[in-house]
């Protein structure tokens, strides 16, 4: 069992420890989830078979917006395992813009360090790494099957930007065997440990588009 991290319902929080973020990440993080980094750790390690956090109103408006702008322009192409039915974007043939700014900043160290510093993970203060980013796109009938993103201890950010998603349209990310069923609202993060966390991405239903980029953070 996960638990939702709500921003606008916890106080900001300053202190010492905020001056630790790394300093690229404010330019795409928003302040209110940058300053509630206790309560957001508190409830990441509250979890239990499933240790994971959602924030809502991550990103600042601008950088979600001009991301957001970027995606609908991108290009896809059928994903290579055909058991994995969605659309990917290869982010070194990004054209430049905030989506590629992005990117480039989820596969950098300073990144891995952030949302490792946001979750207090791994509790053991082994630093992050990043392995990989990846741009995503599902339409009407796609959807991805449960799987293991990765065996090594670590983090994955899923950032989505689906427009207007409600329950009839599908592409919820869930968790078998828990109550963790998350749908792709725009501008979210789930931050979850991906080892030993099985997981998939329901069959999107509507004809809107759900739009992701995922970030993962490996421990060596």
């Amino acid at each position: 069992m996960s638990t939702f991290f709500v921003e606008d319902l916890v106080e900001s929080l300053l202190g010492s420890e905020i001056e630790d973020v790394p300093t690229l990440a404010r330019k795409f993080i928003s302040d209110e989830v940058i300053d509630a980094v206790e309560p957001i750790r508190e409830a990441f390690h509250a979890s239990k078979r499933v240790k994971a956090v959602c924030l809502e109103r991550v990103l600042r408006s601008r950088v979600a917006a001009s991301i957001d702008q970027a995606l609908h322009g991108a290009r896809f192409k059928r994903h290579h395992h055909a058991a994995y039915k969605i659309e990917i974007s290869a982010v070194d043939q990004l054209r430049e813009s905030a989506l590629r700014k992005f990117c480039r900043w989820l596969a950098t160290d300073d990144a891995a360090r952030f949302h490792g510093w946001l979750a207090g993970w791994p509790p053991d203060g082994r630093p992050l790494f990043a392995r990989q980013v990846q741009v995503a796109r599902a339409r009407k009938g796609d959807e991805f099957p449960v799987h293991v993103d990765m065996d090594e201890e670590g983090l994955a950010a899923v950032y989505n930007f689906s427009e207007a998603f409600g329950p009839r349209d599908g592409g919820e990310l869930y968790f078998p065997g828990t109550s963790l069923v998350l749908p792709p609202i725009f501008n979210t993060m789930i931050l979850f440990r991906p080892r030993n966390a099985p997981h998939g991405v329901a069959k999107v239903l509507g004809p809107k588009t759900r739009f992701s980029v995922t970030a993962f953070f490996a421990a060596e």
